[in-house]
């Protein structure tokens, strides 16, 4: 059974009114706050946190809670609210795991910031894919982080291993990086940026060597042609796998089999 993937529900930029507050009341889902400007109160059960610029606050799925901006520099704040089946291990792997709020500062604090606004505008504008805010939520959870979360790296691993399988056994379609992110469940960037960590190379550049791997393999055989190499290994005629074979391997593929004739001959296999 596939698992669930973090469901981004709603995504938002608000400015508040002196005084202008929530609950007490509880939300079915997680939220995710960062305060832009001003200030402002969180109060859960008898502790109240007191919450300027720069600060990041999470409200958890059932949790009975109060804010409410100030009288005077009333804050204004980007969220997100979410959930599905990985929101708790995620979250668990954060400095948010214990506690409920953090101020990263400096370089993370302005690329969370630039994160989180950007999704809340997308959102707005209904100019967005799901797969695309959740993955915008990834990286926000990901710059949050603990030092000792690997498991996040075992999730990345997760994404990477999917999406290679995905390739590996479909290569001899017309397999399109957007149809591979949205299996992975992931948005494209997100995707490319876990190919070029792991692997060194995009997702494309992937699906080509994929395809030229089967392509080598079956010429080696020596029972087939060129253009039955290249139909079944994904290429759409033999001058376009001789232009990947060029880019690749710096040779044609006439010259790939020569070399490994001639490899063979020397063997004496």
């Amino acid at each position: 059974m596939e698992r669930d993937n973090l469901t981004v529900h709603f995504c938002g930029l608000t400015g508040c009114e002196p005084g202008e507050h929530f609950g007490p009341g509880m939300r079915p889902h997680y939220l995710l706050h960062l305060v832009l400007e001003g200030k402002g109160i969180l109060q859960k059960g008898a502790q109240i946190y007191h919450l300027e610029q720069g600060d990041i606050f999470l409200t958890r799925p059932g949790e009975m809670v109060y804010y409410e901006a100030d009288e005077y520099e009333p804050w204004q704040y980007a969220w997100t609210a979410f959930g599905g089946g990985d929101a708790d291990g995620q979250i668990a792997q954060t400095v948010l795991a214990d506690e409920s709020t953090v101020r990263p500062g400096g370089e993370k604090e302005e690329k969370f910031r630039e994160r989180i606004c950007r999704m809340a505008r997308d959102f707005q504008s209904q100019d967005y894919h799901p797969q695309e805010l959740s993955g915008g939520l990834l990286t926000l959870l990901g710059s949050l982080m603990r030092e000792d979360a690997g498991a996040y790296e075992s999730t990345k691993d997760e994404y990477l291993d999917r999406a290679k399988r995905y390739i590996e056994e479909n290569y001899n379609y017309d397999v399109r990086i957007w149809d591979l992110s949205k299996y992975v469940g992931i948005d494209r960037s997100y995707l490319y940026r876990i190919f070029m960590e792991r692997e060194h190379m995009s997702p494309k550049q992937y699906l080509t060597e994929c395809r030229l791997r089967v392509a080598k393999q079956m010429m080696e055989s020596g029972k087939y042609t060129l253009t039955e190499a290249a139909y079944s290994s994904g290429f759409v005629d033999t001058e376009s796998m001789e232009y990947h074979f060029k880019q690749c391997e710096k040779m044609t593929p006439e010259e790939y089999l020569y070399r490994v004739r001639m490899k063979k001959l020397k063997s004496g296999e």
